[in-house]
């Protein structure tokens, strides 16, 4: 399995993985019949995971999470996301377990698709404290439904990470509005806007403010020693 050598995933995926392979015919049958095929492939699937590929063939950072067989599917579909630059070290292997594989019709003229597939034997994945630090990390949660629990897990992560960024973004405009205070009082008082009496009692308030905030806190932690 891959590692992660970057510090962060652009892209975190929630969902299944599995093996496809496509087979392209000139007619679905319809009855007892044996048909030469026009072509056949064979590559991973999955909405998440087909997403996921995408974004690391072009350069994104991609991880994906799911449970996955031990079996030569599973390993197929290992060596799969590692061409396409897709980590996979979230994704937990269980010993004795089937990987998802479908069969997929395609007709030559149409493209229509008729789809044969054998779901996963492998158990849900848990949610582990790997799976919170690196969704913690991502830019991106991309999920679809599958694995319910972990998935709602994962958005609990995804929007903590968004409140923190919110109120980061929020601190950091307050210290961009105080750093503009010093010049706006310079120029008030060059204008005559501002008196050099009024500064001098605005002064006054903040440092009254300040003690008594100072105070206030040390009051706290008398308080919490008294516990």
């Amino acid at each position: 399995m891959s590692t992660f050598p970057q510090k962060h995933i652009d892209i975190v995926g929630i969902g299944a993985s599995t093996l496809d392979r496509f087979i392209v015919v000139d007619h679905y049958p319809t009855g007892r019949e044996v048909q030469q095929v026009v072509s056949s492939t064979t590559d991973g699937g999955g909405p998440v995971a087909t997403a996921l590929a995408v974004a690391g063939k072009y350069g994104a950072r991609t991880a994906m999470i799911d449970s996955i067989g031990d079996d030569m599917v599973g390993r197929h579909i290992l060596d799969d996301f590692e061409k396409y630059n897709v980590n996979t070290e979230a994704i937990q292997v269980e010993r004795g377990a089937k990987s998802g594989v479908a069969t997929i019709l395609v007709k030559q003229s149409t493209g229509e698709r008729a789809v044969f597939f054998e779901r996963s034997t492998a158990t849900e994945p848990e949610f582990l404290d790997t799976h919170k630090q690196l969704i913690g990390s991502a830019y991106i949660l991309h999920i679809n439904g599958r694995h319910r629990q972990l998935m709602r897990s994962a958005m609990a992560v995804a929007k903590e990470q968004e409140m923190i960024a919110e109120v980061r973004s929020m601190r950091a405009k307050v210290v961009e509005s105080e750093s503009k205070v010093p010049l706006a009082i310079a120029k008030a008082l060059e204008s005559g806007n501002l008196g050099v009496l009024d500064y001098y009692n605005m002064k006054n308030i903040i440092s009254d403010t300040e003690m008594r905030q100072a105070i206030s806190g040390n009051s706290e932690k008398i308080k919490e020693d008294d516990k």
